[in-house]
């Protein structure tokens, strides 16, 4: 039995994510296919223009059997730790092959910079650049190149997709018996801000002309969903966020997700002068903390996110009724683990989730939270 592993965002679901579904699932011809899907936000610091349910049905529509929710505190986190979330629910979950989508298709190269990143001499290298105040990024880089010349690793690592290739192979690396797959990137860069003649364009790109009101509707899977503007509601964020700082001290802080090394006190310097969530973000950053970073930290404060020891986390949003006889195959563990309404939960990660869902609603005018108390969503029922 094959039982393959995704993580998606969708933000929006456009025909790369297709692509990418289409492509792994033909290379691992799975029985299953099971996914975690980020929420109302995403791991980059952006608010997701479609809402959960939205994405969580076109992930069924994608060839997707199971969408587990990507929790919050989960997602809105570095880049090692969004994929070790993630990786620790699919294992959990049973998968035997997972496949991510990357720039360099070649899976010895990218092991091989996990390799050298987990050594004495790349960690060295990395804290002597950062002291001399060069970015992570940067530093990252430069440390990287002490370590090789091979032009594929060095070029890789300026790209997003292989940042997150890089936490799912450092996830990955205490369960070997699971099959990785590598799908390339194709047509557009993920930072590409202008959409392709062909049918595929990033998802930045989508994001861009839905705030610009230009047509976009040829790149996008759902055609009938109304998207939302993610800069309208980030900057209604903003509001929170200036709410936050009213109302709390600047120690208070120190307990909320990503937020580090005093950049609550670079928040506090600049929220007068910004105009608007985006520009308060560009204010904040600096070398050490990248706008993503920034992003993040702001979007924390904005829900209350507050640091909390991980715990296993499986809610079901949506599944394929026909393959539903998966779930039984799971052991007794794990089922007694797996929830979708959120009666009679205590968990700190529901906890933040359920306010996410609020405050979602409120910068996107959508009434949705009422959703989060139905069933999980079926395809392929009879009276469909």
């Amino acid at each position: 039995m094959k039982v393959l592993g995704l993580v998606l965002e969708l933000n929006p679901a456009h025909y790369g994510h297709k692509y990418f579904i289409d492509q792994a699932k033909q290379v691992v011809n799975p029985d299953y296919t099971i996914c975690v899907l980020s929420t109302s936000f995403c791991q980059r610091g952006l608010a997701s223009v479609a809402d959960k349910w939205e994405k969580a049905k076109i992930a069924l529509k994608l060839g997707v059997d199971f969408v587990f929710e990507l929790p919050t505190l989960d997602y809105l986190q570095s880049a090692d730790a969004f994929c070790r979330g993630s990786i620790e629910k699919l294992v959990n979950l049973k998968i035997t092959d997972i496949a991510f989508g990357v720039e360099l298709d070649d899976l010895d190269k990218l092991q091989k910079i996990v390799s050298i990143m987990d050594s004495d001499a790349y960690n060295n290298d990395l804290k002597e650049h950062l002291a001399k105040g060069s970015s992570y990024a940067s530093s990252s880089l430069k440390a990287m190149m002490r370590q090789t010349s091979d032009a594929d690793i060095i070029d890789a690592l300026a790209k997003p997709n292989t940042i997150l290739a890089i936490g799912y192979l450092k996830a990955l690396k205490n369960y070997p018996n699971i099959n990785i797959h590598l799908v390339k990137r194709i047509d557009n860069d993920y930072n590409d801000l202008t959409l392709s003649s062909s049918l595929i364009s990033s998802a930045t790109a989508i994001r861009k002309a839905i705030s610009d009101k230009e047509d976009y509707l040829d790149q996008v899977v759902d055609k009938d969903y109304q998207y939302l503007d993610e800069n309208a509601m980030l900057d209604k964020l903003f509001t929170l966020i200036k709410y936050q700082f009213a109302t709390h001290d600047l120690a208070y802080f120190k307990d909320i997700l990503c937020v580090e090394e005093g950049i609550e006190v670079r928040i506090s310097k600049f929220l007068n002068e910004a105009k608007s969530f985006n520009d308060l973000a560009s204010l904040v950053r600096t070398k050490r903390y990248s706008l993503n970073h920034v992003s993040r930290a702001l979007i924390n404060i904005a829900l209350d996110n507050h640091k909390v020891s991980e715990e296993l986390y499986l809610r079901l949003l949506a599944f394929n009724v026909t393959k539903k006889e998966y779930l039984s195959k799971l052991s007794k563990d794990i089922k007694a683990i797996i929830f979708s309404s959120p009666v009679g939960s205590v968990s700190k990660y529901l906890e933040a989730e359920l306010r996410a869902s609020k405050i979602y609603d409120l910068i996107s005018g959508l009434d949705l939270y009422k959703l989060e108390y139905n069933a999980p969503i079926k395809q392929g029922e009879e009276n469909e």
